[in-house]
């Protein structure tokens, strides 16, 4: 389309050319063949008569020659004006066309790119058929639905064989420097990990990790990663043999956002059992949660938390069902900590400042959701709620 603008502008001055030097030739020619005639006529004593009014006929044929050479001059120089009216206009489009060319590469010239990179990861999560979708598009959304599709990697309970075969593909030297090792920011495993799954901490961007219950995670006593921000694992399965939460291994150090697993059912009464006290040397730790629907003394269990939830908490999601009435009602009032919000599965809640979970806890897929989505989406309802209590709870003790 540009490359026939352009030639269609190149012909119109081409012409333009042509006739100039035609005019200017023909302005040079007609006043001297003029000049030749006036003269003959001059010296029109010296020819015979015959001659003479052959010449002033002749004359007369060539002035009316002139006259319609001069309109029809007038008339071109309006119409080269008008063809320079349309090369002005078609330089501007030419100009506007190329523009838009150079930003050939931008799905939304007008729409700022970063907005329109959120919209696209946030279309492309948990849908692989819609990454392989939008990266026919173009090369630009090629790249970000690259980007989604590395971003977040889950493997289900049936899926260890696929599992070894990433840590093997992993393992190659040069992997942990290409652009996928980059991209990916979340991991799920519902399957059980082998002991040499420590190596999955090097990713330079990794920000969460959440590991399905019934696991050894013995594998993560001093395993460490400073990029990790979000961990979803039931703490107690780090030291099977120990009662207590190994708070203190440097896998927590990082973390701002902890999901606490239950246990099976059968080690319930191992976080009552628990030494709790360390929690509260996790000094970056803003959000909590914990599903204690299934504790039976859930009273207890509250006792136990509340000394050992540190400072810098700012959220603390407790689960709990309706049936066990005081505790439920102490947590969702905020009589307990004024931190803390009650959730539950129940489809209608029936009192105000619960939050819903419907289902009960996230699952693996959930917790490892990177993006407005899953446990995300938790945490933000969770502080939506929080607010709107405590506000209420100032208002009516004023």
């Amino acid at each position: 389309m540009i490359a026939s603008k352009i030639f269609q502008h190149k012909t119109v001055r081409a012409r333009e050319s042509q006739f100039n030097t035609l005019k200017m030739d023909s302005l040079e020619v007609f006043p001297n063949i003029l000049a030749g005639i006036q003269t003959s006529l001059n010296n029109s004593s010296t020819i015979p008569h015959h001659s003479t009014k052959a010449l002033e006929d002749a004359a007369d044929s060539l002035r009316s020659e002139i006259d319609k050479m001069e309109k029809w001059i007038d008339s071109t120089r309006h119409f080269l004006q008008s063809l320079e009216d349309h090369n002005k206009i078609l330089q501007k489009s030419c100009q506007t066309m190329t523009l838009a060319a150079s930003h050939s590469l931008r799905p939304f010239p007008p729409f700022p790119l970063d907005i329109a990179q959120q919209i696209i990861h946030l279309s492309c999560t948990n849908d692989r058929k819609t990454i392989l979708s939008v990266s026919l598009v173009s090369k630009q959304l090629h790249e970000w639905a690259d980007d989604s599709l590395w971003s977040r990697i889950i493997f289900r309970p049936n899926q260890r064989h696929k599992l070894e075969t990433f840590l093997d593909f992993f393992s190659k030297p040069d992997f942990l420097s290409s652009p996928q090792a980059k991209r990916i920011q979340s991991m799920g495993f519902g399957c059980s990990l082998p002991p040499n799954s420590t190596i999955l901490f090097s990713l330079p961007n990794l920000k969460t990790f959440s590991i399905g219950r019934g696991q050894s995670l013995i594998w993560l006593r001093g395993a460490s990663c400073p990029s990790l921000r979000q961990l979803s694992c039931s703490p107690l399965d780090i030291s099977p043999s120990l009662s207590s939460f190994e708070f203190r291994q440097p896998i927590f150090q990082s973390i701002t956002h902890l999901n606490m697993v239950m246990p099976f059912t059968m080690q319930h009464s191992r976080w009552l059992d628990a030494d709790w006290s360390d929690l509260r040397n996790l000094s970056r730790l803003t959000h909590l949660n914990l599903d204690a629907s299934s504790v039976r003394d859930d009273a207890r269990l509250l006792a136990l938390l509340k000394p050992a939830l540190p400072d810098s908490l700012k959220l603390v999601v407790v689960g709990l069902t309706e049936k066990l009435q005081q505790s439920f009602h102490d947590v969702r009032t905020g009589l307990i900590d004024r931190r803390m919000v009650v959730s539950t599965n129940s489809k209608e809640p029936s009192m105000p400042w619960v939050l819903l979970i419907p289902g009960g806890n996230l699952s693996v897929d959930g917790w490892a959701t990177v993006g407005f989505r899953g446990a995300n989406i938790l945490w933000a309802k969770g502080e939506a709620l929080l607010k709107e209590r405590n506000a209420t709870l100032n208002r009516n003790f004023r």
